[in-house]
């Protein structure tokens, strides 16, 4: 449908395991499908602390090269923290 229509799907929110090891794959895939650039984890979920929240950047981290092979690029965004 956004194909028939001329859109472009930039980026798209994604939940905190797409950004695992065991899950980049499938987050590389389904973003490839749509022709984003960008997965953007959307919300860190409950982090509790400085260490969770290192945690946090570290996944982020972590996905970087994996991503980038893909011709993509790891995000965040979050409106509650």
């Amino acid at each position: 449908v956004m194909d028939d229509a001329g859109i472009r799907c930039f980026s798209t929110h994604n939940g905190r395991q797409s950004f695992l090891k065991e899950n980049w794959q499938k987050a590389v895939d389904l973003n490839g499908i749509l022709g984003s650039e960008f997965i953007v984890m959307a919300s860190a979920g409950r982090v509790e602390g400085i260490d969770g929240w290192k945690k946090v950047a570290e996944d982020l981290a972590n996905s970087v090269e994996p991503f980038k092979k893909a011709k993509m690029a790891p995000g965040f965004h979050n409106h509650q923290t």
